[in-house]
């Protein structure tokens, strides 16, 4: 034979290696790659099955305990459940024998017994968690086209809520008994975090000029609530209630005098012109009592910088309305309306009440402090 391959490289006829050409070398270093690719493959397939195997010897006996825990907590929740429907309807049935009696009248049903069911094991929203007369948060929001501000996120509808009812209880001793008016209380918005707390004697008396916010808060707070009571005034004002027919400068409230503990307002006195404003602060003095408490929201221009310096366009106060009085629409002056301290200072003499405290709003940027986005005016008895 004439060319031979013993050691993989070509030989002559003496057996003498011929010199190695580019291509074959080429070939050869591919085989070589080849076989060690394949091995480096194997190694890796037998490591994968290997650290599997290991892993399911690991997590078998995790997988199998936990679908045990799920089938226990599924039969808890099943029982439970009964259980509350069980107890709904003799609560239903022990509601409607005595239903002519006051106090179990003003209980509230109990919520439905799939919404309860929902409920059961989640933490903090079992019900055994919640307080007795946890109010029906479902039935007591309205529609968006009766919030004060439609376009509002949620998030700023509720935190008027808690914001007051934690303002009543730390600047005006709110007490489960204490009587409580709020003038301009709209739909109930601040009413709904005072409900599962002020009880009667203690009541809630909610006073405003918009007919269906007063008609929604009637039919759904008022009707499962008896000692909240909500009062529509048929009073004028060009922002809010044009059709009305009363003069808020001559408008007397619809209740006896020194018969409340706490009167407050959620940014109502933004929207009264300074003659309205003298008249609510005196009318507020005859029906509060001595040791009484108000709380009322301003625009304080003593916190106005100017244009630029409010937390948004609307609370820009650069039209003068009168000395220590400026608007933002001169047009419609009830739009939005700021005083100054010395302005309400002079008409809280003429209503025998004193400032006792004013706490600034966070919307003036022009402080480092901030309480309520308005600020916060604390009358009492002079």
């Amino acid at each position: 034979m004439s060319n031979l391959k013993v050691s993989g490289l070509p030989k002559d006829a003496a057996g003498v290696e011929k010199a190695q050409s580019p291509w074959h070398a080429l070939l050869s270093s591919v085989d070589l790659l080849q076989a060690q690719n394949i091995s480096r493959h194997k190694y890796a397939g037998g490591l994968i099955v290997f650290i599997r195997a290991k892993l399911m010897r690991l997590l078998g006996p995790l997988l199998a305990q936990q679908v045990r825990y799920n089938s226990a907590n599924l039969q808890v929740v099943s029982e439970l459940t009964a259980e509350v429907r069980a107890l709904s309807q003799a609560y239903a049935e022990l509601r409607a024998a005595h239903a002519a009696e006051p106090s179990v009248a003003a209980l509230p049903p109990l919520p439905s017994a799939a919404g309860a069911a929902y409920t059961l094991g989640g933490g903090l929203s079992d019900p055994r968690w919640q307080p007795a007369i946890w109010p029906n948060w479902d039935d007591l929001v309205p529609p968006r086209d009766l919030w004060v501000g439609p376009s509002d996120p949620l998030s700023h509808f509720m935190r008027w809520i808690w914001e007051y009812r934690a303002y009543l209880s730390l600047l005006c001793g709110l007490r489960e008994d204490s009587a409580v008016l709020e003038i301009g209380c709209n739909h109930g918005r601040t009413a709904m975090g005072l409900l599962d707390f002020v009880r009667p004697p203690g009541r809630y008396e909610g006073l405003d000029i918009l007919p269906k916010q007063i008609e929604f808060a009637q039919r759904h707070i008022q009707a499962a609530y008896p000692h909240f009571r909500f009062t529509l005034a048929n009073i004028f004002n060009a922002a809010y209630n044009p059709a009305g027919q009363i003069s808020a400068a001559e408008y007397r409230f619809p209740y006896e005098d020194a018969s409340f503990d706490i009167a407050y307002a959620a940014s109502v006195f933004t929207h009264l012109l300074p003659a309205d404003a003298a008249q609510y602060l005196k009318e507020s003095r005859r029906v509060l009592r001595p040791d009484g408490t108000c709380c009322y929201s301003f625009f304080m221009l003593d916190f106005y910088r100017g244009p630029g310096t409010s937390s948004c366009e609307l609370y820009e106060f650069n039209h003068e309305h009168s000395a220590g009085v400026s608007v933002h629409n001169p047009a419609v002056p009830e739009h939005v309306i700021a005083y100054h301290s010395s302005v309400l200072e002079q008409m809280a003499r003429e209503a025998n009440l004193t400032v006792s405290k004013i706490l600034p709003g966070f919307w003036s940027q022009t402080r480092k402090d901030g309480l309520n986005e308005q600020d916060l005016v604390i009358f009492k008895p002079a």
